[in-house]
């Protein structure tokens, strides 16, 4: 009996890992593109007008959405992902320069028809809450 219990315990855990491990991997798609706004200007606020996101764990930033070489190049690593009841994808995400920046923490917000990407980055901790006021930005997938 207790062998039957052991093997199902096992493959209900193995079936959950299997599962989560899933929908991440679609949730990573999600987030995978090109993001731009024109309305930001490397210029006058160092915000980029384009974000690229590549399966890989790796995204660049470009100051302008023409440019074809990046700003700079980080490493992301998604610690948790989740779809609310409206079909919004949310992510806890942590990255970092690939020469060796501070590590930031965010959260991302990709809505649920995939054309609109928002995200709040904070330093020391993730924030809690999608606040438009303070470290926001907005961006829309370029087809």
């Amino acid at each position: 009996m207790k062998i039957r219990a052991f093997v199902f315990l096992s493959t209900v855990t193995i079936l959950g890992f299997l599962i989560s491990h899933s929908l991440l991997a679609d949730n990573i798609e999600k987030l995978c593109g090109t993001w731009i706004n024109t309305d930001y200007n490397y210029a006058k606020d160092l915000t980029c007008q384009k974000i690229v996101f590549n399966n890989d764990g790796t995204y660049s930033i470009y100051k302008y959405v023409p440019d074809t070489e990046y700003h700079y190049m980080y490493d992301y690593e998604i610690k948790d992902s989740w779809t609310d009841s409206e079909g919004n994808v949310w992510y806890k995400a942590t990255a970092q320069g690939v020469i060796g920046a501070s590590t930031h923490y965010y959260l991302w917000r990709v809505n649920n028809t995939g054309t609109t990407w928002e995200r709040r980055d904070f330093v020391n901790e993730f924030p809690t809450e999608m606040d438009t006021s303070w470290n926001y930005t907005i961006y829309y997938r370029q087809e």
